[in-house]
């Protein structure tokens, strides 16, 4: 039962996070707070050097491709409690995948890729999936 709890919570502020983003692009740190207390446990962190150099990739990627700080700041919650699961090929595949479909979306609508686009969506859909099927 605690764990098909930890699951709806997952999907639940999953999906608050993406509609959030995806209308604000803003990703509020309470949101990123209920997520890390619902991924506690169990617990798919990676070592100390594998997750200290990927933080380290991830932050300077970041920084020099200007992504928001909610993103990143997701991104290392994830990371330093499932980050197993966040690196998985299947994971990542699924992430460009998403974020292929939401750049194309943004250019529909805006017929420009000037402006924000919401990576909330590539980040949370694959790793819940991969998450949910571990």
């Amino acid at each position: 039962m605690p764990q098909t709890l930890a699951s709806v919570l997952l999907i639940g502020l999953s999906l608050y996070i993406c509609a959030i983003d995806i209308r604000s692009h803003r990703i509020p740190n309470a949101s990123i707070l209920g997520m890390t207390i619902v991924l506690i446990y169990p617990n798919h962190s990676l070592d100390l050097p594998s997750a200290s150099f990927s933080l380290l990739l991830i932050w300077t990627f970041g920084i020099f491709s200007n992504l928001g700080m909610g993103d990143l700041k997701l991104l290392t919650a994830l990371l330093l409690l499932q980050g197993e699961i966040l690196l998985r090929p299947i994971t990542l595949t699924i992430g460009v995948l998403v974020i292929t479909f939401m750049i194309a979306i943004h250019f529909i609508v805006n017929k420009s890729l000037k402006g924000d686009i919401a990576l909330a969506p590539a980040i949370l859909i694959p790793f819940t999936m991969a998450y949910l099927t571990n």
